[in-house]
Parts: structure tokens; C-alpha cells; sequence
């Protein structure tokens, strides 16, 4: 049996979703980050935004 289907057999337990959500709550404050710090900026020159 190789190693990726040994993997795909392993269940997911309450560290793994704790880890999921861990990650995904630094996604969002990094994406927030980004956001706050590119609002104030007036856009470029000659876009159409």
C-alpha cells in the first residue's frame, strides 16, 4: 500500500478541525490586513476604478 493511500484513510479528529480553523481565522486577518491598509490609498492614475 503506498504512502498517499494510507493518508486518504487516516480520520480526521478534533486537532485537525481545531488546526483548520486556526488557519482559516489567520486567512482572514491577513486578508482584513491587506484591505485596511490598501483603503486609504487613492487609486492609480488613469484606472477606471
Amino acid at each position: 500500500m503506498d504512502a498517499l493511500a494510507r493518508l486518504e484513510r487516516l480520520p480526521l479528529g478534533r486537532p485537525h478541525y481545531r488546526l483548520l480553523l486556526l488557519l482559516g481565522f489567520g486567512w482572514a486577518l491577513d486578508a482584513m490586513d491587506v484591505g485596511s491598509s490598501a483603503s486609504p490609498y487613492p487609486p492609480f492614475p488613469g484606472s477606471s476604478v
